[in-house]
């Protein structure tokens, strides 16, 4: 587990072109969500105490642990600070990009069965009622729009995006919403192949483990 910790912070830190992580990170692996409850207060799969240096992560036979989304979590709230108020649906989207992949499914293809499906979000959807989308639709909507936002204008942007917020979106990315979001969906349909299959009540039903 150890050198899976190592491997994961190499990783993230060269996704977010972070040079270094300074701080000692604990990180604590948990046999389940019920002991997860015990000492967080929530069952969650894994959770984030960036200030305190804490991971918690869930980990037995049947669910994986989420390093590289929990470590995510610590490096963008502990390094980048605070996201702006208009881009705190960055919070978890950065992390699930991060992360890549829920069950057998990479995030873009999640997203594009979404679109497929007309329940992709709008990005004002995204930006303004991104609680309400629920976890699933919401989390990989996001992460998928980050994803475009880094492989076109690197990653420089993406912290841009989380420190100068959405408020700014069309001035940093030189365009109007409407042709940002159009822009997006033409990435999602050259980058995923289209007989993938997303089983999307199995997801909803036992999650990304």
């Amino acid at each position: 587990m150890l050198g899976s910790m190592r491997t994961t912070v190499d990783e993230v830190l060269k996704l977010l072109n972070e040079p270094r992580y300074e701080s000692v990170l604990n990180v604590f692996y948990l046999d389940s969500r019920d002991q997860m409850k015990r000492i967080v207060g929530s069952p969650y799969s894994g959770f984030s105490d960036w200030s305190g240096n804490g991971i918690f992560l869930v980990l037995n036979p049947e669910w994986r642990s989420f390093e590289k989304h929990e470590f995510t979590h610590a490096i963008t709230m502990g390094v980048w600070g605070d996201p702006d108020a208009t881009s705190r649906w960055m919070i978890e989207g950065i992390a699930v990009y991060s992360d890549g992949w829920c069950r057998e499914y990479r995030v873009d293809e999640i997203a594009f069965h979404f679109f497929s499906n007309d329940q992709l979000p709008t990005l004002r959807e995204l930006f303004d009622n991104y609680a309400r989308l629920g976890e699933i639709r919401a989390g990989f909507s996001a992460a998928s729009f980050i994803g475009y936002i880094h492989k076109t204008y690197g990653m420089r942007m993406v912290r841009r995006l989380w420190t100068e917020g959405t408020k700014n979106l069309d001035e940093l990315l030189r365009g109007e919403l409407d042709v940002i979001e159009r822009s997006w969906k033409i990435y999602l349909e050259r980058n995923v192949r289209k007989d993938i299959h997303v089983d999307l009540d199995a997801i909803n039903k036992s999650g990304c483990g």
